[in-house]
């Protein structure tokens, strides 16, 4: 899933998602978020992990 948050609703939602996340029984709930968010993301339980990276091919 992916959920891209902005506005004055960041925490319902986020308190949404992860009562979902309970109620499935996930292990785990992993956010790539912008630097500026990161403070929202630990006030609301989240922590911080090692970082993640992706790679891709380029087009040839």
């Amino acid at each position: 899933m992916i959920v891209r948050m902005g506005g004055v609703a960041d925490a319902a939602a986020l308190a949404a998602i992860l009562a979902e996340a309970r109620a499935r029984h996930l292990s785990h709930v992993t956010v790539h978020s912008g630097r500026r968010a990161v403070d929202f993301y630990l006030r609301n339980g989240f922590k911080q992990h090692r970082q993640l990276l992706l790679w891709e091919p380029t087009a040839v």
